[in-house]
């Protein structure tokens, strides 16, 4: 991502990503609209390397547009059996400050960091890319470290009338067994409110208990 532009977007000077990205254009789109699209995205895989670390493969992007949208990113979808990487559905009419604020790119890339899990697993999957998006969003600049402790808190709080009614044994209401119990929640960002698509595992025992926790 070009100095200029954290310059103007108010962030820090990032380094380009280290991992190697082959880009995928599935649909037309101009150079302004390529370039727009690849500051966001590198600037987020750079955001996720510092965080998590260099992914050892090639990460593939895979750009659709999507006009319309009331949203910068109304759909995504990772890769994980070929190729690691990520189908990004985009509305190229939203400015690059509205991009690197939405959530969606920060979970998906984050979804790449583990092995695919399987739908059975998938509320692991879900819950961990969820708690990362943050991790990662607070490194680009987007959050600040109270806000992601109040959004993981609110989350938290939100899925606890979920977590109660469900039958689960005395041990996972405790926090000493080793399974969870899974509620729906909704994605949210530092700086809008972003209705979303997936389900989220926020009800980890020892979160309920500390909802202070955040991952250094």
């Amino acid at each position: 991502m070009p100095i200029i532009w954290c310059a103007v977007l108010g962030l820090g000077p990032m380094e380009e990503p280290r991992s190697l990205i082959e880009w995928h254009w599935e649909d037309e789109f101009s150079t302004a609209e390529r370039d727009k699209v690849e500051d966001w995205l590198n600037s987020v895989t750079g955001a996720v390397e510092s965080t998590l670390g260099v992914y050892p493969f090639t990460v593939h992007f895979y750009i659709h547009r999507r006009k319309g949208s009331s949203e910068p990113v109304p759909w995504a979808s990772t890769r994980r059996q070929y190729v690691q990487g990520v189908d990004f559905h985009i509305d190229p009419s939203f400015s690059l400050q509205a991009f690197l604020d939405d959530w969606t790119a920060p979970h998906e890339i984050s979804h790449l960091s583990i092995p695919y899990l399987g739908q059975e697993q998938s509320w692991f999957a879900e819950g961990y890319a969820s708690f990362m998006q943050y991790q990662v969003m607070q490194k680009l600049g987007i959050c600040s470290e109270q806000e992601v402790g109040e959004i993981y808190a609110e989350k938290i709080e939100r899925v606890r009338p979920y977590y109660d009614r469900l039958q689960c044994p005395e041990s996972l209401r405790a926090g000493t067994g080793t399974q969870l119990c899974i509620g729906e929640v909704q994605a949210t960002s530092c700086r809008s409110t972003s209705v979303s698509r997936r389900s989220m595992a926020w009800s980890l025992p020892t979160l309920l208990q500390d909802t202070s926790f955040v991952v250094a």
